[in-house]
């Protein structure tokens, strides 16, 4: 999948030496089916549209805000290679999220790893609340992969 920008900027000094930077610092938008990439100043203001992603890569990359019209509301940098006249491919594009820092979405032009849904840490914790507990049968089945590792059997499998 190749993201792209479509975008209307001016032709000059600022926007050539702009474009030739790597990570340039912006702010995006998504939600629904509208993924907006915006610069500001310092540099030469302009809005551009997003296009060749889809909701369900973006959220496995970095996590989805909610309580308004975008899931993603955040500052984020990009580095742009022009294609045509007012379009760029997106050669890499990073969130950043207040919690978990920078979310990388594209790198190097390919999509980037999505992000694990929980830490090690998290993980940790969980496996801790429940390392004395006894676990029912759909539980056991539900935490299916713990069953998995080596030297453990499962019997209704």
């Amino acid at each position: 999948m190749t993201l792209a920008l479509e975008i209307s900027l001016l032709s000059n000094l600022t926007v050539k030496s702009m474009l030739e930077q790597k990570n340039i610092p912006c702010f995006c938008k998504v939600g629904g089916n509208h993924f907006e990439l915006a610069f500001q100043h310092p540099l030469p203001a302009a809005v551009g549209k997003v296009t060749g992603w889809s909701t369900e890569m973006v959220d496995a990359r970095a996590p989805a805000g909610g309580g308004g019209p975008y899931t993603h509301y955040c500052f984020a940098t990009v580095t742009l290679e022009k294609t045509a006249p007012d379009f760029y491919r997106i050669l890499d594009l990073s969130f950043f999220n207040e919690i978990s820092g920078w979310c990388p979405i594209v790198v190097e032009g390919t999509l980037a790893a999505p992000k694990p849904i929980h830490s090690q840490a998290e993980i940790d914790e969980i496996d801790a609340m429940f390392k004395d507990k006894k676990l029912t049968k759909k539980q056991k089945r539900t935490l299916g992969a713990k069953d998995n590792e080596p030297g453990k059997s499962d019997p209704h499998r």
